[in-house]
């Protein structure tokens, strides 16, 4: 039993004190309540801690995993591609049907190569070990221009950026994410059209940071507008396309592995900003990229 007694003076008509009034309340209910609701959170905290905990060392593990999986899966997959082409020249003239299954086999080892090298760098992205430091977006898109300058010229892409900003970032990680989204873009074009792809930065105004809910709202931030005129998507498949593996184009139609715009994700996710996608009326696609001018240590 849990008593709270209250005191006070018990005086007569005169005010002269007479004796002392004791008050005697149970509370008993409402100690065990609080004790047993102190219990139960003290319960969950624990809980909460301890799969905390599991979810960061599977996350380690899985990471590990796919590193190692990945690094190992290279060399067998090299040599089908180069036992492949040996084959192929010791053959010499080859039936339709043989050429066929040749060209098939290269075009697989081609795709896996380039699965597991994805694979390994999106493992590499997920490790939370990077140095942040001053990052001049205009360089990374002038290093990503130069990447690009054959296919540039090949397809005679039109690629404009004006207005990049200098943020606190990870540069390796910054140059993924330029060029998986210029790649995308100068990817998902329809047959005889010429890439039209527009950069665009400017300071997020404070009153839209409300709609980025997830967002620091002391900080400043970028907004990057990546802006083309492919092929586009469906509204509907705005969020999964930034899905682990998530394709909408048969392969045949268009290369890539699924994995380029989850590591967009993934990289905006590493620097506590945002990503989105939209279809543009008309035909095309508007990716936009909220970018924090410093890091905050959260």
């Amino acid at each position: 039993m849990y008593q709270n007694f209250v005191y006070q003076p018990y005086r007569g008509s005169d005010g002269a004190i007479l004796g002392v009034l004791a008050i005697s309340i149970d509370v008993s209910a409402q100690v065990l309540a609080r004790h047993t609701i102190e219990e139960v959170v003290k319960e969950r905290t624990a809980e909460l801690e301890l799969a905390n905990n599991s979810l960061v060392k599977s996350n380690a593990e899985l990471a590990q995993f796919a590193y190692i999986t990945s690094h190992d899966l290279q060399e067998p997959v090299r040599k089908i591609s180069i036992f492949t082409k040996m084959l192929e020249g010791g053959l010499g003239d080859l039936d339709d049907r043989s050429q066929n299954y040749i060209t098939k086999i290269k075009s697989s080892a081609e795709r896996m190569g380039n699965l597991i090298k994805d694979v390994l760098v999106y493992s590499q992205i997920s490790k939370g070990n990077v140095l942040f430091e001053r990052v001049d977006l205009k360089t990374i898109a002038d290093e990503i221009l130069t990447d690009y300058e054959l296919i540039i010229e090949q397809t005679g892409a039109a690629i404009t950026f004006t207005g990049l900003p200098v943020v606190q970032a990870i540069p390796l990680q910054m140059s993924q994410l330029f060029s998986n989204l210029v790649s995308n873009s100068l990817k998902y074009i329809a047959p005889g059209t010429k890439p039209v792809i527009t950069v665009t930065a400017a300071p997020l105004a404070k009153e839209d940071l409300a709609v980025y809910p997830n967002l620091n709202s002391n900080l400043e931030y970028s907004k990057i507008e990546f802006r083309d005129n492919g092929i586009g998507f469906e509204a509907e498949y705005a969020e999964k396309i930034f899905n682990i593996f998530q394709r909408l184009h048969n392969k045949s139609e268009y290369t890539g592995t699924g994995i380029g715009l989850a590591m967009c994700k993934k990289i905006l996710e590493n620097h506590h900003g945002h990503i989105e996608a939209a279809p543009v009326e008309g035909g095309g696609a508007l990716f936009t990229v909220i970018l924090p001018a410093t890091q905050y240590t959260y």
